[in-house]
């Protein structure tokens, strides 16, 4: 995200934003690590060794719950992003607020 972020600026602005937001997501990210630690204890201590902590793993680090997935709802809670990317894809090229509004 910090990345992406800073391409929208020139090259001063990009290592500003680049730096200042990579430091503000640590120290979120520290900030609810401690807090989850705090309210769940030793369970939150396995899970943060068997996950790692800023990659995605290809593999399965944790035991399935045995819930079977929702696909309607998952699917469902994504439209809006979906749209919404969709939204300013038509504001780029046609450079129109009304046409942006009515795919919105």
């Amino acid at each position: 995200m910090c990345f992406g972020l800073g391409f929208t600026c020139n090259r001063v602005g990009f290592f500003v934003l680049f730096l200042g937001m990579t430091i503000v997501v640590v120290r979120l990210l520290l900030r609810e690590e401690a807090e989850l630690r705090a309210a769940q204890g030793e369970r939150y201590a396995a899970y943060c060794a068997a996950v790692p902590r800023l990659w995605y793993s290809l593999r399965a680090r944790v035991r399935a719950a045995g819930n079977k997935p929702n696909w309607f709802e998952g699917f469902f809670a994504e439209v809006i992003i979906w749209g919404a990317g969709v939204s300013v894809v038509v504001l780029a090229i046609t450079l129109s607020t009304q046409a942006f509004e009515h795919v919105l």
